[in-house]
């Protein structure tokens, strides 16, 4: 919820500001993101809950979890996670230009 600080007008008006800004950078690294996977779209809080609901299922009775690990991350998998953020950072660059 969002309040009025009517004695601090400039205090409201820069929050604001910054909080415009994290929405629109957010708004940005998503589009950039989608681009990245094959479904073209980033993941949905449902589609992790599918494959939860999948775990706990008597469908996955056979899966033991010694050595598994389970991605859900729309196969966007082609590079470490800390070059793909870097390279929307860096307005698409590949880390090896």
């Amino acid at each position: 919820m969002l309040y009025a600080h009517l004695a601090n007008i400039s205090y409201a008006a820069s929050k604001h500001a910054i909080e415009s800004c994290i929405r629109s950078a957010a708004a940005e690294i998503e589009a950039e993101i989608a681009k990245e996977t094959p479904l073209g779209r980033v993941g949905e809080p449902e589609d992790v809950a599918d494959v939860i609901a999948f775990l706990a299922s008597e469908q996955a009775r056979w899966m033991t979890g010694q050595f598994c690990m389970l991605v859900a991350d729309g196969a966007c998998i082609s590079t470490p996670i800390e070059f793909r953020y870097a390279m929307i950072l860096d307005n698409n660059k590949s880390p090896d230009k």
